[in-house]
């Protein structure tokens, strides 16, 4: 069976403080890793951006959840897909934020100095994505 990715963003709820960042990032790790499920989740000053990928099962599972965390507000979707390879096969939630989302990397992908990700596509998401995967700390 293919296994598959999904991406979307969302909105912090009025309510989340960066401090509660670390405690929701390693239980979803640990959720993750028990679904194997992997990936990426990035944090600007404004949304989140996260990549899943997994069994059909797992990943619904997990984006389900996600959907309805009050944490979270106006989560988009970007799309979903069958993938052949995982881009993040070793992490079960790679996190990414800050400086990850440099003006340079803007630059080069969309040709400007900041990330919306309203204005994105799922193709546009998806390089996003693959370029915070591949210039991540290991």
């Amino acid at each position: 069976m293919k296994e598959i990715r999904l991406a979307y963003y969302s909105k912090p709820a009025d309510s989340f403080r960066f401090t509660d960042l670390e405690p929701i990032l390693a239980a979803s790790r640990r959720n993750n890793e028990r679904l194997h499920v992997t990936g990426l989740l990035g944090l600007n000053s404004t949304h989140f951006m996260h990549y899943l990928e997994g069994s059909r099962e797992a990943v619904s599972h997990v984006f389900s959840k996600i959907v309805h965390d009050r944490r979270h507000r106006d989560v988009t979707f970007y799309g979903v897909g069958e993938i052949e390879d995982r881009l993040v096969p070793e992490d079960s939630l790679a996190f990414v934020s800050g400086k990850a989302f440099s003006e340079e990397l803007c630059m080069r992908l969309y040709g400007r100095t900041t990330i919306i990700p309203s204005l994105l596509n799922q193709r546009s998401a998806m390089a996003l994505f693959n370029a915070l995967a591949q210039d991540r700390p290991q």
